[in-house]
């Protein structure tokens, strides 16, 4: 029996089985507002997770990749959430308390279990922990500025979203500083108020007449009807 997937991605078939051949690998790093939230179980412990089992893997094979001239192209999603807490002092140096934690845990588990089934994995956590320190250190601290990097050599491509969870084209606008993000990735759970429609895409006011009443402007069709409600 033919095997579609396969087919599909040799070119052959319908337009339609063609365009599946085209991959694009978006990877989304978004977490909740944690900082001075506690620690365990939804506090700051979760992005000090993420950025000692995601992050900083990533940004370890994205600087391996580039040593070696092996193109990993891909985007590469941090929401402005994301963003502000790994830039701040305060999470920087609980990470630091995290992980060094971490790995006096994972030292007396290599002791406890020597010479048993588990000594291996227990050897492992104690390199993870000891290389993530270490890596930590070497950027100073800076998650963001080596993702910047790899932006500006090509190697991924960054977007953003909004800070707040809000109907976007409603939304006043500013240039942000760093490098400019051109794709968005559209924030979750907004609605739109009652707003009046023109040729199937909304409008948004954009001040007010002399009478008192909304300017309205026509919404951009590239962000479509989808954009009232996610």
């Amino acid at each position: 029996m033919e095997n579609p997937i396969r087919r599909a991605l040799s070119g052959e078939g319908t337009v339609y089985a063609r365009a599946m051949a085209r991959f694009a690998l978006v990877l989304h790093a978004h977490l909740p507002y944690v900082r001075a939230h506690g620690m365990w179980p939804f506090g700051e412990e979760t992005l000090y997770e993420a950025m000692a089992e995601t992050y900083l893997p990533l940004l370890r094979v994205l600087e391996r990749l580039h040593a070696e001239g092996v193109e990993a192209r891909f985007t590469l999603g941090i929401t402005p959430i994301l963003a502000e807490q790994l830039a701040d002092a305060r999470v920087r140096e609980g990470f630091l308390v995290y992980a060094r934690d971490r790995l006096e845990r994972a030292q007396r588990d290599y002791l406890r279990y020597r010479g048993t089934g588990l000594e291996k994995s227990a050897r492992h956590q104690v390199a993870f922990f000891e290389l993530t320190l270490d890596h930590f250190h070497h950027l100073g601290g800076d998650l963001l500025a080596p993702f910047r990097r790899a932006q500006e050599r090509g190697q991924i491509e960054l977007l953003t979203s909004n800070a707040t969870h809000g109907y976007s084209p409603l939304l006043a606008t500013r240039r942000p500083s760093g490098p400019r993000s051109r794709p968005g990735w559209p924030p979750t759970a907004a609605t739109s108020p009652r707003i009046p429609w023109a040729s199937g895409f909304p409008r948004w006011p954009t001040g007010l007449k002399a009478s008192g009443s909304p300017r309205w402007r026509a919404l951009p069709k590239a962000l479509g009807p989808g954009w009232t409600s996610f």
